[in-house]
């Protein structure tokens, strides 16, 4: 019974082909929000994004990873998209290109105070 209980997390990680992430879902104003999407697959094309309701994004980062997935080498990449908003925002559905296929991803509401 343990064996299923193990692999479990495995099965759920190939299934769950895009992932969204933030770091905070409120923060001061000034503060930085850190989007993060992950995803793997051999051919990725993440969303290119300037702003998001009117705060710009200052900064990208994309991280690549090799991970080991039921014995095979599987390509897992993560672009990270900095922000300081001002006010409350909406991340919107964003749509991700994966070996193919169309991704999309829920909205993330963002509350900043003072």
């Amino acid at each position: 019974m343990k064996k299923i209980f193990l692999l479990l997390p495995l099965i759920l990680f190939a299934f769950e082909n895009v992932k969204i992430n933030v770091n905070k879902k409120v923060l001061k104003k000034g503060e930085l929000l850190i989007i993060t999407i992950t995803t793997h697959g051999k051919k990725i094309i993440f969303p290119e994004i300037s702003k998001i309701d009117n705060t710009k994004v200052i900064a990208t980062m994309i991280k690549e990873n090799i991970v080991i997935l039921n014995g095979e080498l599987i390509d897992k990449s993560s672009k990270l998209y900095f922000l300081r908003p001002t006010q409350n925002i909406t991340i919107p559905s964003l749509e991700i290109f994966v070996d193919g296929k169309i991704y999309k991803t829920k909205p993330i509401k963002i509350k900043v105070t003072n």
